[in-house]
């Protein structure tokens, strides 16, 4: 019995010591098994953020296939144009160096008094200022185009005319669009007008100014009987017509060729620098399919291409400008505005003098 007890005692003590060996042990595995599983779950993380930047950098590499496709037609396309433009190039060079004689014969030259109204743009003494026009620009014919306060009251216009211009002779403008007289225009002279001009001035020429693109930019009816009836004026009052436009679109020359057909012989057409889209290159050439043509060189250009103001542009790329027109067969120059080549008393800027050294 004894025996029994003890038997039973020691069992009992391996019982308890194996239960307490048996907890450690799954204390300690399962501390493993944490451990396992918290790396499991890293590694679920890195395998997530693996995917997601495959998936990016599919998505990048489908891009990047797309931009190449682009890029690809892009040079393509370039290299058309370039091939175009030079083709061009070779045909304006032709031109340039003499395909063309030298036709100039009539310089236009803006003049204007603004009024005191204006810190530029003034005009003392009209007779002191053309003479050294007719003195700068000799031996060519030349007419002025006077402006007052931007022509905006035709009474006040004539009455400065008739003061000052008296035997000087002019190229009289009968159409300016602007925008201050909106729905009209700021300046649409009728013929009895302009034979009141006659009557007082050496009226040579009219301008027309700008007529089809402003009409296109308020979406109005063109006037063409106006247009017909002021060219009939011209040809019965033996006067010369200045037709100047800087938009050069398909949508320009049906209107302008119509309204001049039958007064090709007295219209000269001028291409108007002042155009933004294009460069006056492009313009001369359009213009050269006229039978009279010529250029209207403006420093507007500067402000238009946005480079600066109008009275900042460099001498150097003004008379690239007149001279190419010269060379490609121009036959009448016109200069504006005035303020860019003369100062408040009417004396001639540098820049005057450097157009005069090459024309």
């Amino acid at each position: 019995m004894k025996k029994d007890k003890i038997v039973i005692v020691i069992a009992s003590v391996l019982c308890v010591a194996l239960t307490v060996s048996l907890v450690g042990a799954v204390v300690y595995y399962s501390g493993i098994i944490e451990g396992k599983y918290a790396q499991i779950s890293e590694q679920q993380i890195l395998i997530a953020e693996a995917e997601a930047t495959i998936i990016s950098l599919e998505e990048n590499n489908t891009i990047l296939k797309n931009q190449i496709v682009t890029l690809s037609q892009t040079i393509e396309n370039l290299n058309s144009s370039i091939a175009m433009l030079q083709d061009k190039v070779d045909e304006l060079t032709d031109i340039i160096n003499g395909a063309k004689p030298l036709r100039l014969t009539t310089v236009v030259v803006h003049v204007s008094e603004k009024t005191e109204t204006h810190e530029f743009g003034r005009l003392p003494s009209v007779n002191h200022t053309y003479q050294q026009i007719l003195s700068g620009f000799a031996p060519y014919d030349i007419l002025l185009l006077p402006e007052w306060n931007g022509n905006l009251n035709w009474t006040e216009t004539f009455e400065w005319l008739s003061s000052n211009f008296t035997g000087i002779p002019i190229c009289l403008s009968v159409f300016e669009g602007g925008g201050e007289n909106l729905p009209n225009p700021n300046v649409m002279l009728s013929a009895s007008e302009i034979q009141q001009a006659m009557a007082a001035c050496d009226v040579r020429m009219i301008r027309i100014a700008e007529i089809i693109s402003w009409y296109m930019k308020y979406n109005q009816t063109f006037p063409i009987d106006y247009v017909k009836g002021i060219l009939s004026f011209c040809r019965n009052n033996n006067l010369k017509v200045l037709w100047s436009e800087w938009k050069i679109s398909d949508d320009v020359l049906p209107t302008l060729k119509s309204s001049i057909a039958g007064y090709e012989d007295i219209v000269t057409y001028q291409y108007q620098t002042n155009n933004e889209y294009d460069e006056p290159l492009v313009g001369f050439t359009y213009a050269t399919q006229f039978q009279h043509w010529g250029g209207s060189i403006q420093s507007w250009y500067w402000k238009t291409h946005g480079y600066g103001s109008e009275r900042d542009m460099p001498a150097l790329r003004f008379m690239q400008h007149a001279v190419t027109a010269i060379n490609m067969g121009a036959e009448m120059l016109e200069f504006e505005p005035y303020w860019y080549f003369f100062d408040n008393y009417g004396e001639p800027r540098e820049v005057m003098h450097a157009l005069w050294s090459v024309i």
